[in-house]
């Protein structure tokens, strides 16, 4: 039996070939979420999978999991995008990114998964499948925890001057941009998501720093308390995505902190995945 599986958030789309149980072929697209992106857009990402990845591929079964596809209309209309980028609509199993990480996570077992990736969303997930979970309120509002908070906060204290001295030097040295230049960049930006999340490395960078491990410290507790008490359950709390695998350490003194079991913290979903669609699981 062989199979695709996307994994998509604003950023990137990671798909992968599953022949005979295993991963056999890979490649890493453009981001589609479903909230951020125009239909043109999405439509251009999935055409440049089909020309550079899945055109030699016999197979056309594939389990998307999409940032943005929460709700029934975002499924429907992405349905809908994956047949004018030229797959067959019954082919295509549409889920939230968020069912991803649950079930790479946990499979079939009960705990509150969460995204810490460009953006930031939890879920409490029993037997495969989403319980509960919280909105997800994008970037602008929401987004808690994520690439975009991180690189936000920094933002704002570098060129506030709140920051200290010496980090705004070392931001300075890194990047040589004015504020005005962040700024005018920001907003003409296609992805502007993106764009400042782009500036959250700096915090790994120099993450011996204080200033820069309480900033993540604060961020991460910020999603803590939005996204994972909120659901006032005892149940362990497993992590994916880029931001809780650069900053695990922290991670796991926020949780040890707010006497939480942590249920795992895995970069990718795509090894999970592989065993809960092996197993039949749709």
């Amino acid at each position: 039996m062989a199979f695709l599986i996307a994994d998509s958030g604003s950023t990137k789309t990671h798909w992968i070939l599953v022949e005979n149980g295993i991963s056999v072929k890979e490649y890493t697209g453009d981001g589609m979420n479903a909230y951020v992106y125009s239909d043109d857009q999405i439509v251009s990402a999935i055409q440049r999978a089909r020309s550079e990845f899945i055109k030699e591929i016999s197979t056309s079964n594939l389990f998307f999991y999409g940032a943005g596809c929460s709700t029934r209309e975002n499924k429907n209309r992405m349905h809908k995008l994956f047949e004018l980028g030229g797959f067959s609509p019954e082919a295509v199993v549409v889920e939230h990114d968020l069912m991803a990480a649950a079930r790479a996570l946990f499979n079939r077992r009960e705990g509150i998964a969460c995204i810490l990736g460009t953006g930031s969303s939890s879920c409490h997930i029993k037997d495969g499948n989403i319980q509960n979970r919280l909105p997800s309120l994008g970037y602008i509002i929401g987004d808690e925890g994520g690439g975009f908070d991180l690189g936000s906060r920094l933002l704002k204290g570098v060129l506030k001057g709140h920051a200290p001295k010496a980090v705004i030097e070392l931001f300075n040295e890194e990047y040589n941009l004015m504020a005005d230049e962040i700024i005018s960049a920001l907003y003409s930006s296609p992805k502007p998501n993106q764009y400042i999340a782009s500036f959250a490395p700096f915090l790994s960078k120099n993450i011996e720093i204080d200033y820069c491990k309480d900033l993540v410290r604060q961020a991460l507790e910020s999603f803590v308390k939005t996204d994972i008490l909120a659901y006032q359950i005892n149940s362990p709390v497993g992590f994916i995505g880029s931001v809780a695998h650069t900053f695990r350490d922290i991670l796991k003194e926020v949780i040890s902190d707010n006497k939480l079991e942590l249920g795992g913290i895995i970069q990718s979903p795509m090894k999970g995945l592989i065993e809960f669609h092996n197993a039949g699981q749709r």
